[in-house]
């Protein structure tokens, strides 16, 4: 029995070792010779002759490689996946790639989503795109020439941000001047100097009263309207009225607020456990003991 078992352990080893060596084997690196790329397994062999003028490593079975000066994609079979068409190309997630051709300016382009059977999901009309959240923020690039020179033009740039899905769905459109995710999943948009809160998927909690709005904190987020501060819940709702002169984020149910120069406490329903009467330093104590 204690020989049939120690035979198991060692087949069962030996699958394990073998998977590995096959899979570490079928790991392709690019390799470079004279000015061209190709790539090869772990263990030295060639698996694609060099041909490219660039290449990338792969990811999903799938790299980024240049001809002609023009980027493309292949897979491991060496099969063009995505033409040598494109200025850029960059895996953003799964089987989709940013894809774009260079703008007017050194070192910006305009870029769009392409998936591997050539479907271009987004047009490329966007000067930047970031992937937060299963969720893109696109940029769209406002220039005004403020000057121009023999070298180049002197701008003033403004950056309009929106939402879209990852099949290229509007969720938000780009006239939004920053988008800022918090960490309970929702977000903070800013348009002329003013913040609102949003859903991901562009629903509105707040208008945009607010020049700041906080992180959550015991289910509250601290903001400011105008020169006073106050909290708001995860709806939008204004639970605690901005009315006082400056406070601080809950931290275990409690909060200190300052009014006409003193501080004191209130708890998430705003009721003051420590009314306005005392110093900061008062206060800084008193909460650690609640």
């Amino acid at each position: 029995m204690l020989k049939k078992s120690i035979f198991i352990i060692l087949v069962t080893y030996s699958t394990i070792i073998s998977c590995q060596q096959k899979a570490y084997a079928q790991t392709l690196e690019p390799y470079k010779i004279d000015s061209l790329w190709g790539f090869k397994e772990s263990n030295g062999n060639v698996k694609i002759e060099p041909q490219f003028q660039y290449a990338k490593v792969f990811t999903n079975n799938f790299a980024v490689v240049a001809k002609n000066n023009k980027l493309g994609l292949i897979n491991k079979a060496n099969k063009i996946i995505i033409p040598f068409e494109y200025e850029y190309l960059k895996h953003l997630k799964n089987d989709k790639f940013i894809f774009g051709y260079r703008a007017k300016y050194f070192g910006e382009y305009n870029l769009g989503i392409i998936d591997t059977l050539n479907n271009v999901l987004i047009k490329p009309i966007y000067s930047r795109i970031k992937l937060k959240n299963n969720i893109l923020e696109t940029v769209i690039q406002e220039d005004s020439i403020i000057e121009k020179g023999v070298i180049g033009d002197t701008r003033s740039i403004k950056n309009k941000r929106g939402l879209i899905t990852l099949n290229g769905e509007r969720i938000l459109p780009n006239e939004f001047d920053y988008i800022s995710w918090l960490e309970n999943g929702l977000i903070v948009l800013s348009k002329d100097n003013l913040q609102a809160l949003y859903n991901p998927d562009g629903t509105k909690l707040t208008e945009f009263d607010y020049i700041v709005i906080g992180e959550f904190n015991n289910g509250l987020s601290k903001v400011r309207k105008g020169d006073k501060y106050g909290f708001i819940n995860k709806n939008g709702k204004l639970k605690i009225p901005t009315e006082f002169d400056m406070c601080y984020p809950f931290e275990n149910g409690f909060s200190r607020i300052e009014l006409n120069d003193k501080w004191g406490i209130i708890d998430t329903n705003g009721k003051y456990v420590y009314e306005p009467k005392y110093s900061f330093e008062e206060m800084k104590k008193r909460i650690k003991t609640l």
